[in-house]
């Protein structure tokens, strides 16, 4: 990904949401010569930015509506130790978004939203490198693992299309010996693929030297100020108001994880993106892994962090944005503890909320082609992969006058054909 050449001259554009997403459209806002603003409701990258894997891996960066999953049938998606959980109340409440979603669980859509989504991950690198954040993050790839060679097949031909784009995707699958060649750590009986693009950070670490390269570009955060109201006039968001003061803006980004839908909606522009909640917690385990790793059968994500270790895992839809159920963390320690072994000094469970639209893809640009008010949401569970290159790519549609309305991560791709129930349903997601 080239430089940032469309340089504007001090227009002002308020960013709501100090998380990854928004804090990398900042900076790329300030490359094109903007003043910027962020506002948040609570601590700058308090939110999903603080509790996930830390990984920077566009390989396994794919939509999460895959090919099969509707297949498994609803009572799968309903067990509560299923990756993907559906509530049954959810079910019912967000029936439109989910038949939606069950449009794209085919070859076809995934194949295509994982190379749309590398065209974000990839750059990420080299835009990491660029602010020189790349010292805090260890190199030494993911390993990708199962009890059943068949699933590493399949992860490799799911990711085959990367390899059409010179991304280097993984072809060969492990077993034996040569899995604890690798790492010892790993049980034998598992099968395996090591995937080299792949950067592990300590994220509050990494999030904390991100705030520091983003105020020294001269952005202002304000902290613990949510936004009450969007003032428009003329089809057209002039003044963003806070508990503590108004803010006139030229432009407005909106990426507030899942609460963007519902400031996107309080100016008439509805978003389908709903929060998937996940769960992380840390742990001293007897013995570390050498690299992260990835269980496909288990579909956890862990990452060693100095002399801890974090398990994240789950995509859940519920009633319950804020709870953290016993069951769910208890069948992820099982799975860990099943790879790993015993360990001590087991945290508090974290749980928080990705933003997920229904084909997986994030909604980066313009909410309508005459509006000045941007979305950068829909991020999922890759919000540290691809929040440098969407940042960019955000930035330049805002100094370019790009009305948004092609492209796979266009925010208007579904503007059409939305029903007061969809709309409903949305707003029930949203965590209060």
């Amino acid at each position: 990904m080239e430089g940032l050449p469309i340089v504007v001259n001090g227009e002002h554009c308020v960013v709501v949401g100090a998380g990854a997403a928004g804090l990398w459209t900042a900076w790329a806002l300030t490359e094109v010569g903007m003043r910027v603003t962020v506002l948040d409701a609570g601590a700058a990258a308090a939110g999903a930015s603080w509790g996930n894997a830390g990984w920077i891996c566009p390989a396994q960066a794919g939509p999460v509506p895959e090919p099969g999953i509707i297949m498994h049938g609803l009572k799968d998606l309903t067990r509560r130790d299923s990756a993907l959980h559906f509530s049954p109340a959810a079910l019912l409440r967000l029936g439109p978004w989910i038949a939606t979603f069950a449009r794209y669980c085919n070859d076809r859509s995934y194949s295509d939203g994982l190379a749309a989504l590398s065209t974000l991950g990839y750059p990420s690198f080299k835009l990491i490198e660029r602010l020189g954040l790349d010292e805090h993050f260890d190199k030494t790839g993911l390993l990708t693992v199962s009890k059943n060679p068949a699933d590493i097949e399949h992860f490799i031909e799911k990711i085959a299309p990367l390899a059409k784009f010179g991304q280097g995707a993984t072809t060969e699958v492990l077993t034996g010996g040569a899995v604890q060649d690798l790492d010892p750590t790993v049980p034998r009986g598992q099968a395996a693929a090591l995937i080299g693009n792949h950067w592990q950070i300590v994220p509050h670490a990494y999030m904390a030297a991100l705030i520091e390269k983003v105020v020294a570009a001269g952005v202002e955060i304000r902290e613990h100020e949510p936004v009450e109201h969007l003032h428009a006039q003329g089809g057209r968001v002039r003044a963003v108001r806070t508990d503590r003061g108004t803010y006139e803006a030229d432009h407005v980004v909106l990426a507030a994880g899942v609460n963007t839908t519902a400031l996107a909606r309080s100016i008439g522009h509805p978003l389908p993106v709903i929060g998937g909640k996940g769960y992380s917690f840390d742990v001293r385990p007897g013995r570390m892994p050498r690299q992260a790793i990835q269980t496909l059968d288990t579909h956890l994500a862990i990452s060693p962090m100095g002399g801890t270790l974090r398990v994240a895992g789950a995509m859940d839809f519920t009633n319950s944005p804020t709870r953290i159920p016993p069951r769910r963390v208890r069948a992820m320690r099982r799975s860990a503890q099943a790879l790993l072994g015993p360990w001590t000094d087991e945290s508090a469970a974290w749980s928080g909320l990705r933003p997920v639209a229904p084909d997986g893809l994030p909604m980066i640009g313009r909410l309508a082609p005459d509006s000045n008010v941007f979305a950068a949401t829909g991020y999922q569970m890759l919000g540290m992969t691809i929040s440098p290159a969407a940042g960019v790519h955000l930035a330049e549609a805002i100094a370019s006058g790009d009305d948004g309305r092609t492209g796979p991560f266009s925010a208007q791709r579904f503007a059409r054909g939305k029903t007061r129930k969809t709309m409903r349903a949305q707003e029930g997601s949203r965590d209060a």
